[in-house]
């Protein structure tokens, strides 16, 4: 393994774990394509804002202690995505987040449920937190599906940047039910 950063998370076939400022040209490509970031309400980003992007998660993993986390495949190193949790304020109120983007290469292969299966323990096995919200655009099935892979299931519906928008809730008791 050549990771230059602690090990934050394995699954069977991922590295879940900080940014690192190599890290930048895969974030890029991934973000800058628009079939990757049709659901995003950021749309499309350029390498600056990538850059600020891996700089903000960067951050927010050493002031929070979670934050987007780089999937890595262990049988090639590659960046496959990112998963994991980041401090959103919705609907005027502080919310621990789930957001999760692959790229195309990697979809269809569970890869993306395995992450947030394991951001989910760490969330709440280990972190201790008491929920973590998803929002999804309605038409993301595959997201859709991923959530309810993982448990969540009832969903409100909302706004989110002027997007309508479903909007998930785990708590922690219904996690650990779930997982024991």
């Amino acid at each position: 393994m050549t990771l230059n950063t602690p090990l934050i998370l394995a699954t069977e076939r991922l590295w879940l774990r900080g940014f690192q400022p190599d890290d930048l040209p895969g974030l890029s490509a991934l973000l800058a394509d628009p079939q990757v970031m049709r659901h995003s309400v950021r749309g499309v980003m350029t390498t600056a804002a990538s850059g600020q992007f891996l700089h903000h998660c960067r951050e927010a993993l050493l002031r929070d202690g979670f934050a987007p986390l780089a999937m890595i495949e262990q049988t090639g190193e590659r960046l496959v995505g990112f998963c994991g949790l980041s401090l959103e304020t919705f609907e005027n109120m502080p919310e621990v987040m789930l957001g999760y983007r692959l790229q195309p290469a990697f979809w269809n292969q569970g890869l993306a449920t395995e992450a947030v299966r394991a951001v989910l323990a760490h969330a709440f096995d280990t972190l201790e937190l008491g929920s973590v919200v998803a929002v999804v655009e309605p038409d993301n099935r595959a997201s859709v599906q991923v959530l309810h892979k993982v448990g969540f299931s009832d969903a409100l519906t909302g706004m989110y940047y002027g997007i309508g928008v479903r909007i998930y809730r785990m708590n922690r008791e219904k996690w650990l039910n779930a997982s024991s």
